[in-house]
């Protein structure tokens, strides 16, 4: 950074440091959307870290706290760190929300404890914020952490489980073979739909069909397109000609819905593309 710059940066964080600390929503607001418009130019050091917690935690108005709190979600640094964790501990759900997403962005090994109590926040939000920022910090989302969030009774909170399964076995935290099978029981029993076709999709991204005619066949037969879709893209990729005969039959053989006709000629096609390769 220039000299010029460096002025620039220092005048620009002075109005923000006075907005943020105005009575006025208006002058209030500038000064939150100025600090996420030049962030990271303007570095959220200690002072400006203490003028946001002040407000998110203290502020009697609760437009403030949340507003406080969204900025400081947008922004987080290590000094923001000390007040998110303060903030899980708000009356406000929407504060405490927040807070976990600001906490996900950093990633610090000190937010794991608190975090890992917030799995077991009454707010929905909450406890999907705190799946979210336990995977994105290393060391932080456990298997049996894990398994409990697939078990939670919010769709949304199974659902950002679901997308941790997939980084943690990169991470070596969980083995291939024991993602691939909570994958496959939430594709084939969630209760929400959207759980269900978002763990399929997963499952497909993965490669981790394998040679399973039957689950390839449920997924090419599923009643929303877009799984259809990205079945047919796996079969195109990975189709194998020994794997053809089998699944033919299977969907041949299916009862209620079937693959649409042009559906069914793409998933020959593949199948002879792969023969006329191998031979």
């Amino acid at each position: 950074m220039t000299s010029s710059q460096g002025r620039i940066a220092r005048a620009v964080t002075r109005e923000i440091e006075a907005g943020l600390q105005s009575e006025d929503p208006d002058d209030f607001e500038l000064a939150s959307d100025k600090l996420e418009t030049y962030s990271p130019r303007v570095r959220v050091g200690l002072r400006l870290a203490r003028i946001l917690g002040t407000v998110m935690l203290s502020a009697r108005n609760s437009w403030f706290r949340e507003r406080a709190a969204i900025a400081m979600s947008a922004v987080a640094t290590y000094p923001c760190v000390r007040y998110l964790l303060d903030a899980l501990k708000a009356d406000d759900a929407r504060v405490r929300s927040h807070a976990t997403e600001g906490l996900a962005r950093i990633r610090a090994a000190t937010a794991i404890p608190a975090l890992r109590r917030a799995l077991r926040d009454c707010d929905d939000e909450v406890r999907h914020s705190a799946v979210h920022a336990l995977a994105a910090t290393p060391g932080g989302l456990t298997r049996t952490a894990l398994r409990g969030a697939l078990r939670d009774s919010s769709e949304h909170v199974r659902l950002a489980g679901v997308w941790a399964v997939r980084p943690l076995a990169r991470a070596h935290v969980l083995p291939d073979g024991v993602a691939r099978s909570m994958l496959t029981a939430l594709a084939r029993a969630d209760s929400s739909d959207l759980v269900r076709v978002t763990s399929t999709i997963e499952l497909l991204d993965a490669n981790a069909v394998g040679s399973d005619p039957v689950m390839l066949c449920a997924f090419l037969g599923s009643q929303h397109p877009f799984v259809r879709q990205r079945a047919r893209g796996w079969l195109v990729r990975h189709v194998r000609p020994d794997l053809a005969p089998r699944v033919l039959e299977h969907l041949a053989t299916r009862r209620g819905d079937t693959l649409p006709t042009s559906e069914a000629r793409q998933v020959v096609r593949a199948f002879r593309r792969a023969a006329c390769e191998r031979w």
